[in-house]
């Protein structure tokens, strides 16, 4: 199931929005989390199109129950938690958990669904 390009294009427009954070020089890691996140959820709309999850806890639970989205599922459930840290719990992120986040986590979910038939 190939994705769907323009939910694609957007998840690739956030990534190249990601890119302009210097993490290594940026105050604002706790918003690269949010925009790594964003960027999943992107790519995983446009796994799922035309079917798309009304809210976060309905895809959560399509990422983790359905058989070619589980494998992400741990990856993705990481990325919604430290984003909804970011957003509401005021959490601080180091430099080494926000590049793990984007390139494990993040490089992983896109990986595995640029690669579903």
């Amino acid at each position: 199931m190939p994705l769907n390009e323009e939910l694609r294009a957007r998840a690739e427009h956030n990534e190249r929005f990601l890119a302009t954070f210097e993490l290594s020089n940026t105050l604002f890691l706790d918003w690269a989390v949010v925009v790594a996140f964003y960027t999943a959820v992107r790519y995983v709309d446009a796994y799922f199109y035309p079917d798309r999850p009304v809210d976060h806890p309905e895809r959560n639970a399509w990422v983790a129950s359905r058989q070619r989205t589980r494998p992400i599922w741990l990856y993705y459930r990481e990325l919604y938690n430290q984003s909804r840290e970011a957003r509401y719990e005021l959490g601080k992120f180091s430099l080494i958990d926000v590049q793990r986040l984007v390139q494990n986590n993040l490089s992983r979910i896109k990986t595995h669904l640029l690669r579903q038939p």
